[in-house]
């Protein structure tokens, strides 16, 4: 399993899970990867996007994202097309078959990518809304 992050201005190296993971699992990586990563940006307010995994979801995890002043985005699971990393998944797998070539491929793909994924959201809503909860175009 593989857990990855990013946002406009960048991204967070691969983290590999050699079991399933589990609530503590999920937030040992938020812990040691993500808060670092939010720290290194003083007065940038961040806010994380998830799907509804059950390790997401589960009440532990979210108490965690609270004490930890990490603000979180409550989200459909059923909106998959909206969700940037989903997106980034399907740019990266069309581009890798192993372990190396993954974390490989996730730094190459220039940081517009990242951009332009995050910055689209407002279109793509604007679609989702105008197409009563439709798909987007891409």
């Amino acid at each position: 399993m593989v857990w990855g992050m990013f946002n406009s201005m960048g991204l967070i190296d691969l983290t590999f899970v050699s079991t399933k993971m589990n609530s503590a699992d999920y937030q040992n990586i938020l812990r040691y990867r993500l808060v670092p990563y939010i720290q290194r940006f003083p007065g940038v307010r961040f806010t994380l996007q998830q799907d509804n995994a059950s390790i997401h979801a589960i009440r532990c995890t979210k108490t965690w994202l609270k004490i930890s002043n990490v603000k979180t985005l409550n989200w459909s699971s059923n909106t998959l097309d909206l969700n940037p990393v989903e997106n980034r998944w399907i740019i990266l797998f069309e581009s890798a078959k192993d372990q190396f070539a993954i974390s490989k491929a996730w730094s190459e793909v220039d940081n517009s990518v990242n951009k332009n994924l995050v910055n689209r959201m407002p279109e793509r809503i604007f679609q989702v809304i105008n197409r009563s909860g439709g798909c987007t175009d891409n």
